[in-house]
């Protein structure tokens, strides 16, 4: 299908919609990306064990994944531009109550509080715009919303990197996120319901009206004359429509191809389409005119007017949740099994780590906290890029590649993070005593990535070619030192402290190294790898496939299934990581995403089909195995 050529009137509805929608995606990267920076601060004013920043972490993922499954119904009820709006003000609220929070249950109360809104929010945005776009632009918009959602990741980074030396610069990194909830609130106030529920509702002239708007059409006296059209459209539509006679049939969904050069737009689009074009000869307006430019304009809103009526079957309302996951229909079960999968090889590719964790693997890797956040910034700044590059590319390469070797690239980047946790571990002095908040940690770098911590050993050599094979673990600060008798537990008052780093485990290390900040280099550079190769593919796409596969009657409640699998691999992967890490090292942990990753990639080149392009209509038969031709 040819591209559409714009008005700047198009252009601008287009711009508003999305701006007004993706907002929510900020909302989302914001506080997804503030936690990184925040729980640094968090865990060393309450101080919190490694279970703890878990679960502060885990809250707002607890509360997505309830939402998420709520936002369908919310969505199929008071529509999806009134459930965004819900959400933004619970994400106001939820900020508030973290800026203020005076203990940790309250902190963990905002938190699931956010999650409410972020929950639903990602549910229905990918259904707004996809049921708003035209469908050589779907693609585009819904990475525009997960550019954007990287977008407020790298803000958040920015902002945690701006107040961190603020005295409880915590409350003002999570309590700022209240500002695109404001701003998004009014900007839902301009712009319209998805035409698609309008119809679904029986609401037409609503329908037309949010149509118009969205293609350009919609100057107020152009509205008032396309009143007169209704008579029209229902007289082709014939009965059985939303909004038509009742008792009447209705044509099956599959007779609304969206393709109007099928059967159905040939033969009841034609009659009025050549109709009007007699009226605009008869006029005398010559081809190229603006009022023959208007009339193809409202041809072609007609025409999508009732190709999106057609697919809507007015005997099959709108689907819950648990009868689309127990539906017997085909192309709707492989619908939910790509959609479910392509958010699970999301979240198992380990980029929640890179964003909730970013901070914390940057200490641990050799960097100083405030190095650590800023660096971490430059990592969401990366992911950003990617994303705006998957916008660019996707409707361009399509999906299907993008997915295959984004897989690819992201497993083979996590491999290369896990060797340099490797190289680091094995040059690390073994703790063979430690005690408080610090017990259980093995090694010298795990101990020196705790802020609460340091390691204190007695050097063997002389320097600059002293190490330590082993030491021991204990509270303690870079100005304060050990809170313990270090004294005491080694037998030697000849100790050293470190906080930040940690000595080399032998004489050959010590004078050929890696050193700590090499290594630290060499994990931030497969960050950004990994990120460069995630973010065009597994990081946007999932997002636009659970927008293009879905019918009429379960998209809502598909991508309700689709986000709430996400979030419920993202509660698992947030509250499991530093535990994970514990017990495999670190590692270990990179080494599972990126089996996970390179695992993804093989499944989507085996079960994926090519959507790029297809009007939401015609996926179904792409899903049931038919091809459809493509023209333009």
């Amino acid at each position: 299908m040819a591209d559409p050529v714009r008005g700047h009137r198009e252009w601008r509805a287009l711009a508003a919609v999305v701006s007004a929608a993706a907002l929510s995606g900020l909302q989302f990267g914001y506080d997804t990306g503030v936690i990184s920076g925040a729980l640094l601060k968090i865990a060393e004013e309450f101080q919190l064990s490694g279970t703890s920043q878990e679960l502060v972490v885990a809250a707002t993922t607890l509360g997505a994944l309830f939402s998420s499954l709520m936002g369908a119904w919310l969505a199929g009820t008071i529509g999806r531009r009134l459930t965004l709006a819900a959400a933004a003000v619970t994400f106001v609220v939820g900020c508030i109550v973290l800026a203020l929070a005076p203990t940790l249950w309250v902190l963990l109360l905002g938190r699931v509080t956010v999650g409410l809104a972020i929950g639903a929010s990602s549910a229905v945005t990918p259904v707004y715009l996809a049921e708003s776009a035209r469908p050589s632009d779907r693609g585009w918009i819904i990475s525009v919303n997960t550019a954007c959602v990287t977008g407020g990741q790298m803000v958040a980074a920015l902002v945690d990197g701006a107040v961190q030396a603020v005295p409880g610069s915590w409350r003002y990194m999570l309590g700022i996120g209240a500002l695109p909830g404001v701003v998004q609130l009014v900007a839902l106030l301009f712009v319209p319901e998805s035409p698609r529920f309008l119809i679904m509702r029986g609401r037409l002239p609503e329908a037309r009206e949010a149509l118009a708007f969205l293609r350009g059409e919609a100057a107020p006296p152009a509205v008032r004359e396309a009143d007169r059209d209704e008579d029209a459209v229902t007289s082709l539509l014939g009965p059985g429509r939303p909004g038509a006679a009742p008792g009447a049939s209705a044509p099956s969904e599959e007779a609304g191809s969206g393709r109007l050069g099928g059967a159905l737009g040939s033969a009841d689009v034609a009659p009025a389409a050549q109709g009007e074009g007699a009226l605009a000869s008869a006029a005398g307006t010559p081809p190229g005119s603006p009022a023959r430019a208007r009339t193809r304009g409202r041809k072609a809103l007609r025409a999508e007017m009732l190709a999106m009526r057609s697919a809507i079957d007015d005997d099959k309302a709108a689907e819950s949740v648990w009868s689309v996951l127990c539906s017997r229909d085909r192309p709707l079960r492989r619908a939910v099994l790509l959609a479910v999968t392509g958010q699970l090889a999301q979240q198992l590719g380990g980029v929640n780590i890179a964003m909730y964790y970013s901070a914390s693997l940057l200490r641990q890797a050799g960097f100083d906290t405030s190095a650590a956040i800023w660096l971490a910034a430059a990592v969401a700044g990366v992911n950003f890029v990617g994303s705006l590059a998957a916008a660019y590319l996707v409707e361009r390469a399509g999906r299907r590649p993008l997915m295959i070797w984004s897989a690819l690239g992201a497993g083979l980047a996590l491999v290369l993070a896990a060797v340099a946790f490797i190289v680091r571990d094995g040059g690390s002095p073994a703790v063979f005593l430690s005690e408080g908040p610090c017990g259980g940690i093995p090694l010298c770098a795990y101990c020196v990535s705790d802020e609460r911590c340091g390691f204190a050993g007695v050097p063997s050599g002389s320097p600059p070619l002293d190490w330590v094979q082993r030491g021991v673990c204990v509270q303690g600060g870079a100005a304060t030192g050990p809170a313990a008798n270090v004294t005491a537990l080694l037998g030697s008052p000849d100790w050293q402290w470190w906080w930040t780093d940690c000595p080399p485990v032998s004489r050959e290390l010590a004078a050929n190294g890696p050193s700590d900040s090499l290594l630290g280099w060499w994990v931030f550079g497969a960050s950004v790898l990994f990120l460069l190769a995630f973010a065009p593919g597994l990081g946007s796409v999932p997002w636009v496939i659970q927008g293009d596969i879905f019918p009429n009657r379960a998209r809502a409640a598909g991508n309700a299934i689709a986000t709430a699998t996400n979030w419920s691999a993202n509660l698992l992967v947030s509250a499991s990581f530093l535990s994970l890490v514990a017990t495999l090292h670190a590692y270990g942990a990179f080494f599972i995403f990126a089996g996970a990753a390179l695992v993804s990639a093989l499944w989507f080149w085996w079960v994926l089909p090519e959507t790029k392009g297809l009007a939401l209509e015609d996926v179904r038969a792409v899903l049931g195995g038919r091809p459809i031709p493509r023209t333009g």
